[in-house]
This record gives structure tokens, C-alpha cells and sequence, in this order.
């Protein structure tokens, strides 16, 4: 081999070592650590890295990542084969913080104000602050506790209890009131609450009058009832719950004794305006169905139901029952003998390849004519 040609392969060979270098550069970047399979030249490199890092005296893993461009879990995985950690920062001494002043602390709690709100007047966390503090106390034996007194329920100056008792009287709520005074709801309470305990008064919303409803008129509810309305109805009229309309008539039940009952007696059902029972039946002979016939009627299946119940209370008549069905579809002789062999009637149906139910109603039909029962005989 000539030198030329030596010369030639070294400085392949170097380039082939770079790329190679960039190339586990890329993967340490673009790939997670424990997606990676394990490489000890690699991790050689970094626990060389972390190490000397580590002597030059660094504070934390986050900045050794920092410094050297890899993830934390690395840097952690390095210093743990090494048995290593980086250097602890010196704790700050809690009487001398450079943002926690004690006697600003100890001034603003004397004005009342919370830790969450002192800590955000001095620019430090919550938790710094408690910590700062819980030393000190365990030194010192002091408590940072709040001078300030609560305010005078009987004098509180946003919520005037004699207004309070006046918006109760009209019958507002708690919360209509806290809007009316331009305070929360919460405050209002508390300070409810703490007048009671001083006086005993309970601040409770005056019963609604009856006959006094901003939106329930009685004199229009009764001429509703007389018109034979339904409460539902009534109470959509009104736009009030139904549960409303009935809280307001009970309370007038109670003081002057009426019912609300409607005057106006359902309409016969052998002469009602919308159903004429002949053409009921004729519907019916014509194989028209309840649901098809209350359709033709304009008017709801549930309706002519009640409808034809009534009718079949006063004069027997049963509107439930059609014209025999057609029994060209179903062989009853083979099915007397299916039947007979003690097939149930779901195989039967199967067998005679026809829907279950429109065998169950062919067989009620000959039943009820003939009094024919398809039972199956005991074994």
C-alpha cells in the first residue's frame, strides 16, 4: 500500500468517525433514552461529562442538563452509576432572607391580611413563606397570627341588617339580597350567622302570601279549573313549575278551604265532539290499528285510548278486538300436530316460517271463535 493511499483512508476514516459522532449526537436528540438501546461508549462519555461538571462544583441536575445539552434523565442516570450527586446549596438563613422582611411580615398580618396575600406582596411562593415562618416560630417561639378583629356584624358597613330584614319581608332570597347590597353571598351568611349568635334573630325569608304571587293570579287559576285546564297547563300559562303553582294553591287551601277542582265534566264519551264510535268501528272492521285510527281522528293515541275505555266501562262494548285475521298464512293443522308433538310455539313460528307474534294472534283469534286451545299435551 503506498503512503497516498494510506494518507487517503486515514481521512476517511476520520470523517467516517465524525459522522459517526454527529450521527449518536442526533440520536441522543431526536430519540428518548428508553427507546435507545444501551450504549456503553456512550454513557462512558456521559458519566465523564457529569462528573466533572459535578467537580466544578454544580448545583442541580437541571443545570447540569443545561450545561451539556441532554435530558435531566440522563444527567440522573449518569451521577446514580457513579454514585454521585451535585454539590447542596447552603440554606438561606431564615432572619436574614433577601426578599422575606419579618417585620413587614409581622405589619401586614397585623392589618389583617392572609399569608397567600403577604406572599404575594413580597414576590415569594406560598410555601417559601410558610417555610421561612415555621422556622422563626420554632426558634423564636412567636406566631405570625393576625391582630385584626373581624368586623362588627351588628355594624358591618356593607350589610345593614335592618335592609336585610326588609328585603326578607318582600320575600327576596339570600341571594337577591347579597346582589341588592353589592356583597358575596358567602359574606352575607357569615355575617347572618355571627348577628345570630349575638341576638339569637334567625334572618328567615317571610312565608309567601297567598294570593300575593307576582306571578300566580287565583282569580285566573279558577277560571282556568272551571274551563276543565290541567294543572300543567296552567302553570305553563303562568311560567311557573308545576310544583310552584301547587305550593301556592296549597298555601290558599289552607287559609279559605278550596280545592281548584275543575267544574267542567269530561265529555260523554258516546257523544264526544272528536270521536264518533261508528267510525271507530268502522276503522276497526277496515283492519286499522288504534294508533292509525287516533291519526285519522287528529288527536293522541293515549287520548282515544281513555276514550274507548270509558265508552267500554258504560256500555261493555270493547273496542280492543278486531276482525279475525287471515289464516291462510299459518297451517293450523300442521300446527296442531307441531303442538301436539310438544314443540314450543317459537319453534312452531320457526317452523311455519312466520314472526312469533303473528302466530300468537292467529291462535288467540281461533281460540276466542272456536274456544280451540293449542296446549301442549302433558308427557
Amino acid at each position: 500500500m503506498s503512503r497516498q493511499t494510506a494518507v487517503k483512508l486515514s481521512a476517511s476514516a476520520t470523517d467516517f468517525q465524525q459522522l459517526y459522532e454527529d450521527f449518536e449526537m442526533i440520536i441522543d436528540i431526536e430519540v428518548p433514552a428508553l427507546v435507545r438501546g444501551r450504549n456503553p461508549a456512550i454513557e462512558r462519555s456521559y458519566d465523564m461529562a457529569v462528573a466533572e461538571q459535578i467537580a466544578q462544583g454544580a448545583s442541580s441536575y437541571s443545570a447540569i442538563s443545561q450545561s451539556l445539552g441532554i435530558s435531566t434523565y440522563l444527567v440522573i442516570k449518569a451521577a446514580k452509576r457513579q454514585n454521585i450527586r451535585p454539590t447542596v446549596r447552603r440554606r438561606v438563613d431564615p432572619f436574614n432572607h433577601p426578599k422575606i422582611d419579618l417585620d413587614r411580615v409581622r405589619g401586614l398580618r397585623k392589618d389583617g391580611m392572609t399569608f397567600a396575600n403577604v406572599a404575594r406582596e413580597l414576590n415569594v411562593s406560598y410555601a417559601t413563606l410558610q417555610a421561612v415562618l415555621k422556622h422563626v416560630n420554632s426558634v423564636t417561639g412567636g406566631t405570625f397570627d393576625r391582630t385584626w378583629q373581624r368586623l362588627d356584624p351588628l355594624n358591618h358597613p356593607m350589610v345593614i341588617l335592618d335592609r336585610v330584614r326588609e328585603l326578607q319581608k318582600a320575600g327576596m332570597t339570600l341571594k337577591k339580597i347579597s346582589c341588592e347590597l353589592n356583597v358575596r353571598e358567602t359574606t352575607l351568611r357569615s355575617v347572618l350567622r355571627q348577628a345570630k349568635s349575638i341576638t339569637g334573630e334567625t334572618f328567615k325569608r317571610a312565608p309567601q302570601q297567598a294570593g300575593n304571587h307576582p306571578k300566580i293570579d287565583l282569580r285566573k287559576v279558577r277560571e282556568l279549573r272551571k274551563a276543565g285546564i290541567i294543572f300543567a297547563n296552567i302553570a305553563r300559562q303562568f311560567n311557573v313549575s308545576v310544583p310552584t303553582l301547587f305550593k301556592v294553591l296549597q298555601q290558599a287551601r289552607a287559609i279559605t278551604g278550596e280545592t281548584f277542582e275543575r267544574t267542567v265534566q269530561p265529555s260523554d264519551p258516546l257523544n264526544h265532539p272528536k270521536v264518533n264510535l261508528n267510525r271507530v268501528r268502522e276503522l276497526q272492521k277496515a283492519g286499522k290499528t288504534i294508533k292509525e285510527i287516533a291519526v285519522y281522528f287528529n288527536i293522541l293515541p293515549n287520548m282515544l285510548y281513555r276514550l274507548l275505555a270509558r265508552a267500554r266501562s258504560i256500555n261493555g262494548e270493547d273496542f280492543r278486538s278486531r276482525l279475525p285475521l287471515d289464516h291462510s298464512e299459518v297451517d293450523l293443522d300442521r300446527a296442531r300436530n307441531l303442538r301436539k308433538a310438544g314443540m314450543s310455539f317459537t319453534k312452531i313460528a320457526s317452523e311455519l316460517n312466520i314472526p312469533r307474534h303473528r302466530l300468537y294472534c292467529v291462535l288467540r283469534q281461533i281460540t276466542l271463535t272456536t274456544g280451540e286451545t293449542f296446549d301442549c299435551p302433558m308427557p
